[in-house]
């Protein structure tokens, strides 16, 4: 079996600090011993009138065979810990993309969509818009 790199990009929309947001999923990536394979980097960016660089997604990169799953099982858990309303998206080099709302996480439709992309074999999803 090919090892094929699955590369993400997650991005985090509707909040007023969604750098702060992406800097906990992160730390939460990188503990998270199932993970060790994978490489966490952060893009930023220098808004005007920022004191210093802020996150603006992350970039994930694995290797396929499961690891995928556990980026997507860690992240959801990630999700659920939340207090705020927070949206995610998920972006693959290939163009699919899911979106999925933290009110919505606990739905295993949306679940199973980010585990089935991690693996590639996601389409585009639409966002739901479901509260």
């Amino acid at each position: 079996m090919d090892n094929v790199r699955v590369d993400l990009v997650i991005t985090i929309a509707d909040l007023d600090r969604p750098a702060a947001d992406l800097d906990s999923l992160a730390r939460t990536l990188r503990v998270d011993s199932a993970l060790r394979t994978v490489d966490i980097d952060a893009r930023t960016t220098l808004p005007d009138a920022a004191m210093g660089p802020v996150t603006d997604a992350l970039l994930l990169s694995f290797g396929s065979g499961g690891v995928g799953v556990a980026v997507m099982q860690t992240i959801l858990a990630w999700l659920r810990s939340r207090r705020s309303d927070i949206t995610l998206r998920v972006k693959r080099t290939d163009g699919s993309e899911v979106e999925i709302e933290v009110t919505a996480a606990k739905d295993p439709t949306q679940a199973i969509e980010l585990l089935r992309m991690a693996e590639g074999q996601s389409r585009t999803a639409e966002p739901s818009g479901e509260q």
